[in-house]
C-alpha cells in the first residue's frame, strides 16, 4: 500500500529516513496541520512503526493502492491506474477515487464510504492542573477561516474583555509554530 504525500518537501525527512527509524508521531505533534498530515503521514507512520509493508511516495503508483488526501487527487496525475483510496476531511465528496475514507459518518453516503475515526492530535499537552477554576483564555486550534464568523466580531471579542477574558486563535504558522497539541493555558475551547 502506497501512502501519496503530494506536498513531499513537508516530509522530505520521511521521504530520505531509512526505514528502521520512523519517528514516533508525538514528536511531529507540531507539523500536523492539514488533511494530507492527518490522514496520510500519520496513517504511514503508524502503520509503519508497526511493520506492515506500506510505503510513502510522492506520485501515484500504477496497478497499486494508493491512499491521498482527496482534494490532492487530480485527472492528470493518471490515477485511473492505481486503486485510489482518498481521505476526506470535512470537505465535498471525492469523485476521483475508488473509495474514500471518511471522519464523519454522516458522510457515508455508499458501499465505496468507510467511516475511520480520526487520529488523536499527536503528543497532546493537557491543561496545567495549577490552572485550577481559572477562565482567561477561550482557545480556538484552527484555521480562523474555519471559525465561525460571530466569534471574529469585535462585539463578541468586546464582550469577552469585558469578563476577563480573551480569545486565542492557534491557527497561523506565520505566528510561530502551530500548537494544536497544546492545552496547557486553554481554560475553554471552541470547537466545530
Amino acid at each position: 500500500m502506497n501512502f501519496v504525500v503530494k506536498y513531499s518537501e513537508k516530509w522530505s525527512d520521511l521521504f530520505r529516513s531509512p526505514e528502521s527509524s520512523i519517528p514516533d508521531p508525538n514528536t511531529l505533534c507540531t507539523r500536523i496541520q492539514t488533511l494530507e498530515d492527518c490522514w496520510v503521514v500519520l496513517t504511514y507512520l503508524h502503520l509503519k512503526r508497526r511493520n506492515l509493508n506500506v510505503f510513502i511516495s510522492d506520485r501515484f503508483i500504477p496497478e497499486e493502492i494508493c491512499v491521498v488526501s482527496s482534494p490532492d487527487l487530480g485527472i492528470r496525475d493518471l490515477t485511473f491506474n492505481s486503486f485510489m483510496v482518498g481521505c476526506r476531511g470535512d470537505g465535498s465528496k471525492p469523485v476521483l477515487c475508488d473509495m474514500a475514507i471518511v471522519q464523519n459518518r454522516a458522510n457515508v453516503e455508499s458501499a465505496a464510504d468507510i467511516f475511520i475515526p480520526h487520529w488523536p492530535q499527536p503528543g497532546l499537552i493537557p491543561r496545567l492542573k495549577e490552572r485550577g477554576s481559572t477562565i482567561e483564555n477561550v482557545v480556538f486550534n484552527g484555521y480562523e477561516i474555519n471559525l465561525y464568523a460571530p466569534f471574529c466580531s469585535s462585539e463578541f471579542q468586546r464582550e469577552l474583555e469585558n469578563l476577563g477574558v480573551k480569545l486565542v486563535i492557534n491557527g497561523s504558522p506565520k505566528n510561530g509554530p502551530v500548537m494544536w497539541h497544546d492545552y496547557s493555558t486553554n481554560d475553554r475551547a471552541i470547537s466545530f
